[in-house]
């Protein structure tokens, strides 16, 4: 009976967690032209260029991804991914759908990447429950398994960086990355402080 509230628990906060980062997403990051870390990135910026919902986007390039995790991967840590993905993809359309407010900035937009930046950072809890948001985490994961050498952070960060430095020239400006490292700073800051509360309790 333990096992099965821990795991209705897990499931809770994996919904709760989806809703409020494609929240972020969707209020803060898509109307600021600048593309996050990772698969979320990439699905920013397929969004700029075709006007096609990033959630279209992120099952297209997560699942894939996560099938063949599947075979590689703990298969607890796939499922939970899988259902992050998921509702992550359903809120972003949603949203759009329903063409809920996004904020605009008039001029400075550096407010929009720090929150941003939260919002994505509570992906935090997605890895306190034993799995990941997808994407470069899963990416890491399985690369770290064929090069046991090199340290997941260091795949992942290079993976990141290198979203970023595309986002460069789909966006046309230097702005653009610059929101992009604030954000994905402060996305990392509030990860590891969830991460930190795991420790600590």
């Amino acid at each position: 009976m333990a096992i099965i509230k821990r795991e209705l628990l897990f499931t809770v906060l994996t919904v709760i967690t989806a809703f409020c980062v494609a929240l972020g997403m969707h209020v803060f990051v898509y109307p600021t032209d600048f593309a996050p870390s990772g698969v979320d990135g990439i699905s920013t910026m397929l969004q700029a260029l075709t006007g096609i919902n990033a959630g279209v986007f992120n099952l297209a390039i997560n699942l894939p991804l996560l099938a063949v995790a599947w075979r590689v991967l703990s298969k607890r840590y796939v499922l939970y991914t899988v259902l992050y993905t998921i509702f992550l993809s359903m809120f972003l359309m949603l949203l759009d759908r329903f063409s809920f407010y996004q904020y605009v900035p008039e001029g400075e937009r550096i407010l929009p990447a720090l929150f941003g930046g939260v919002a994505q950072g509570l992906t935090g809890v997605m890895l306190r429950i034993g799995a990941s948001s997808g994407g470069v985490d899963v990416m890491g994961s399985m690369i770290q398994r064929k090069m046991p050498h090199r340290g997941v952070e260091r795949i992942i960060s290079m993976l990141s960086l290198a979203v970023v430095a595309v986002s460069f020239f789909v966006y046309g400006n230097l702005h653009s990355v610059l929101l992009s490292v604030i954000e994905i700073f402060v996305c990392e800051r509030v990860t590891a402080a969830i991460l930190g509360f795991r420790r600590s309790a």
